[in-house]
């Protein structure tokens, strides 16, 4: 079963990425989501 999450989560978690106060695997465990999903969103909305 995939989660689907809507965009302005997607762009809230990208933003926090393109921050770099948090690593990849912090983030990854602080919105419960793949790092390969936060990488593949910081493509689109980066």
């Amino acid at each position: 079963m995939s989660v689907r999450y809507n965009e302005d989560f997607k762009k809230e978690v990208v933003k926090a990425y393109m921050a770099g106060d948090r690593s990849l695997v912090r983030l990854s465990a602080d919105y419960n989501v793949a790092k390969s999903t936060i990488s593949d969103w910081a493509k689109k909305y980066g």
